[in-house]
């Protein structure tokens, strides 16, 4: 799995396993078959392919737009769509 810190200027798409810590500025896609475990803040929407997972330990200041696996450890601003077989789990922040 990639690591990545710092703060970045979207639209992005992550096509590959990745742990992000700091900031998108922006809209982020997670592409089919990818694991993203984000740590701070998105700006935009948040869009989940089908067969990708999302894990947030943060925010997303939009929507997010689920067609995966979202596990959520934080909150979200704007509504939370599951579309077509996507599901969402909330955790508790530990």
């Amino acid at each position: 799995m990639k690591v990545t810190h710092g703060k970045f200027l979207g639209p992005m798409q992550i096509h590959e396993d990745t742990r992000l810590h700091g900031m998108i500025d922006g809209d982020v896609t997670v592409v089919p078959g990818v694991s993203f475990d984000m740590h701070g803040m998105i700006a935009g929407n948040l869009t989940i392919e089908p067969e990708a997972s999302v894990v947030l330990h943060g925010m997303v200041r939009g929507s997010a737009f689920n067609r995966g696996q979202l596990k959520l450890y934080g909150h979200v601003h704007g509504p939370i769509r599951n579309e077509k077989g996507g599901e969402t789990t909330y955790e508790p922040e530990l």
